[in-house]
């Protein structure tokens, strides 16, 4: 075969070559590293609290009831801790990659307290709680993808809650307030405004979908301190109850971890 004209064939012929169709290549996934470009989570969880119940506590040790003849009981109680318990709710949406816009929720509860009486003496019984919750605002200094690592603003409203278990033979007040009967339980109330600052963490488990959107299990972490500008009055049935000082200041720590579902996509 002459050699010249194999090659003229051959260079004819790679239009035809060129033209045949190929195998179409799938389109690559987004790398693991890819940030979210929008996410959404909901979390419940517990945690641990501290808060200055300090100036609450030494008001109520102040306190000393007096008997129905006008002679004073033989009284004092006992301080309240400053560490309670707390159960957390929470979720929120990232957009544009770095912003997040959401709500959370706490209700805190404390170690029960008793009055000091003497010997043989029946002890009345205080209970210290609180709930309240607010819109946080965040931006995400951490989002590959997988983890969302973010500080928050938070401003919201939180209240207070005590309940006196009069377990004396006499009615008694907490201070200038509706008496209590015996074996009663007398409720009072106090809620604020409150503004935080804190700082949290999501971590989306499980893989990413082919085109890199991910869903399923979270775990998250919270650590929060926060203010009440101010303390409102301690209040029975909408009414302040005289000289009942002010309710503890929601000013402290919380650190919660929680577990919930989330999603996201690249």
């Amino acid at each position: 075969m002459n050699p010249f004209r194999s090659s003229i064939t051959l260079i004819a012929a790679m239009p035809l070559l060129l033209a045949q169709p190929t195998t179409a290549q799938p389109a690559a996934a987004p790398p693991v590293s890819a940030p979210f470009n929008s996410a959404w989570f909901g979390t419940v969880g517990a945690g641990l609290t501290a808060h200055d119940n300090g100036a609450f506590s030494r008001r109520l040790a102040s306190y000393v009831p007096q008997k129905p003849d006008g002679e004073p009981y033989l009284y004092q109680n006992d301080e309240f801790s400053e560490t309670g318990t707390i159960l957390t709710a929470g979720g929120g949406f990232l957009f544009n990659e770095r912003y997040l816009l959401g709500g959370s929720a706490e209700m805190v509860s404390y170690p029960e307290s008793e009055s000091i009486m003497p010997p043989g003496s029946p002890r009345d019984r205080y209970t210290l709680g609180g709930i309240g919750g607010g819109v946080d605002v965040g931006y995400a200094l951490v989002n590959d993808g997988q983890t969302l690592l973010f500080p928050y603003l938070q401003a919201g409203y939180y209240g207070y809650t005590l309940e006196y278990h009069n377990n004396q033979t006499d009615s008694l007040s907490f201070f200038e307030g509706n008496p209590v009967a015996p074996g009663g339980v007398g409720s009072y109330a106090g809620a604020a405004p409150r503004v935080a600052l804190g700082l949290g963490l999501v971590h989306f488990l499980g893989s990413a979908e082919s085109d890199g959107s991910k869903s399923g299990l979270v775990i998250a972490a919270r650590l929060t301190w926060g203010v009440m500008p101010s303390r409102p009055a301690w209040k029975q049935d909408g009414v302040t109850v005289n000289n009942g000082g002010l309710t503890p200041a929601w000013n402290g720590v919380s650190f919660s971890i929680s577990v919930g579902g989330g999603g996201g996509e690249r």
